[in-house]
This record gives C-alpha cells, structure tokens and sequence, in this order.
C-alpha cells in the first residue's frame, strides 16, 4: 500500500511537471533571426501563438512581404485559433472563419487576390474590425480628429478610412516618420508580427494623440544656431514625437558609433540648444537608418549628453525632435 501510495505521488509530480514544461514559451530559434533584432520579442510571441512559423529551410524571412492569405492566416491564428483547410487553397480554413467572424466582410477579399501582398489599408480595414468583433474593444469616440495627423489621407482608399483611423489611433498601426500613414504600402512578416502584437496587448501600443500645443513651437526657441544649420530656408516650427515610435538602438562597429532608428530623413543632434548635423544616414538590413554619431575615434555628438534627435525632411517644413532615449 505505502508503494503504491510513493508510485501514485511521483506519478502526480511527473505529470504535474510535464504540464509546466508544455506551457512554457519556446525561443524561436531561426538562422536568419537574433534574440537582438527589433522584431524578436514580437515574433515570438507570434510563434508561440501558432500564429506563424518558419520555413522548412528553418529561416524565418522577416523582411518578406506579407500577401493576402498569410495576413489572414496569421490574425486568425493569434485570435481565433488554428483552422483545417475547408477548399483547396491551404488558407481557405483561415479566410472562412474570417468571414464568419467579421474580419473580412462580402468579397473585399477574393480568392484571385490572396496570394497578392496585402496593403497597409486593407491591414488597418481587418485590424480594426478584429479588435471590435473579435476581441471585443470599444472603437475610439470621435476618431476624425486623427485625421489632420495624417498628410495622405486624401488619398486613402474611402471605405479605409474609418477603419485606418481607429487602427491608428489605438497605436496598432503607426504612420510614417514624414505623416503619412502609406495606405498603398506593404508590410514585412516582422512588421506583421509587431501590429498583431499590439493589437492583442494594448499595453505595448503607444497611442496616438493629436499633438498639443505645449509640444510644438518656434525652431530658434529650443535651436540658437538653426539659421546656421538649415541656411534660412522655410524650416521654421519643430514637433516632440515619442521615441517609442522611432524603434531606436545603440549600434557599434569597429569604425563608428550610430544609433538605429527608422528613416530619419536629414538627422542632426541637438545638445544644450546648439544643433549639429550627423556625420551620415545609412540604410540597415531591417529597414531603419544607421545614423552615425562618432566616426573612426572623431567625435559628432557624445550621445549621454544629447537633448534631442532630430528628423528633417526638405519636404517637410516642420522638424521632428525626438527626445533622446540614451540620454544620462
């Protein structure tokens, strides 16, 4: 009796293990992905889910676009769950439960178009209408405001813009360094990854908010030397914008020193009211800017000490300071 009493306790703890080992998240583990790029806490979580995997060449191809079909199928997959193929495309499961919930309403979404990379719009039209029937989210009240935020919204598809502007506002999908929100644009499996993300943790969205008037002003307010800098052209007012948005990281290698951001446009350093213009802006792997800060031991900027990071587009009359998050 004792024996048996023992068997059935380590019988209980073997079990008991063996269910907290089967719930504990797995590292991803893909040769073209490290633990240190932008995306990989968002990719993971996305992996977990069963929400999307790799390839069997174990790569995971984080800058690859995203088509129609594997957009569905990943937003189905974090919310709904996995489905079985229901027709003869391999997502047909997917598009079907999409339908069903809402997700994908009347033939906006037809069978000749789902291998097509989906556009940010269309992204948004889904997002925002997963997070209201699916996850159950009140939309936001009054979301025209967001409208003036966004310099292209003319020219966005019609029927997307209620939807873009709700997708926008909560922070699941943000706009572009230069305001527009690039509705004809595509996304990257690792941009789709960080979108869902936000979408089912609000925690992680930075919400957008109609810029106040204490967080704009006057160049030569908080810049002494700017005719210096932009040559008296017509630059002449500045907008703070949160770093979170901006995605930024220290970078190093052996002949400089830069921070990692996305396109900064022209990018200079403000430190103590004085601005200098960075020693150069170059394209990195994942789609952000290297912008260098020290140069082979010559020293631009001692980035402890900046206030601000700033982001002029020659388009754009208006500069963007970016409140410097490496800052001691």
């Amino acid at each position: 009796m004792k024996k048996k009493s023992i068997m059935l306790a380590l019988t209980l703890v073997v079990a008991i293990a063996s269910s907290t080992i089967s719930f504990a998240a797995a590292q991803p583990n893909f040769k073209d992905t490290k633990v240190t790029d932008w995306y990989y806490p968002y990719m993971s979580k996305m992996v977990d889910k069963g929400a999307i995997s790799g390839y069997p060449d174990k790569t995971f191809r984080p800058n690859k676009t995203m088509t129609n079909a594997e957009f569905i199928t990943t937003i189905v997959g974090a919310t709904v769950g996995k489905q079985d193929k229901t027709g003869q495309h391999w997502a047909s499961g997917y598009m079907d439960v999409a339908k069903k919930n809402e997700m994908v309403i009347g033939d906006e979404m037809q069978q000749s178009d789902w291998n097509k990379p989906i556009t940010r719009q269309k992204m948004a039209v889904v997002i925002a209408r997963t997070t209201e029937k699916v996850l159950k989210e009140e939309p936001i009240a009054n979301a025209d405001k967001f409208k003036t935020q966004l310099k292209d919204y003319a020219g966005l598809c019609d029927y997307c813009k209620p939807y873009i502007l709700q997708a926008y506002g909560k922070g699941i999908i943000s706009g572009y360094p230069d305001g527009t929100f690039g509705g004809s644009k595509t996304a990257t499996r690792a941009e789709v990854c960080s979108m869902l993300t936000r979408m089912l943790e609000p925690a992680d969205r930075t919400t957008e908010k109609v810029v106040d008037k204490d967080k704009t002003g006057t160049i030569k307010d908080i810049i002494t030397n700017s005719q210096d800098i932009f040559g008296g052209k017509h630059l002449t007012t500045y907008v703070i914008s949160d770093p979170k948005l901006w995605n930024m990281e220290l970078g190093e290698d052996s002949l400089q020193k830069y921070v990692k951001m996305k396109d900064p446009g022209l990018a200079i350093f403000v430190t103590d009211g004085k601005a200098v213009i960075t020693s150069g802006r170059n394209a990195t792997r994942d789609g952000r800017y290297a912008v260098l800060y020290e140069l082979r031991g010559v020293q631009s900027a001692d980035i402890t000490k900046v206030d601000y990071i700033g982001s002029y587009d020659s388009v754009n009359p208006v500069l963007t300071l970016i409140p410097n998050p490496f800052k001691k």
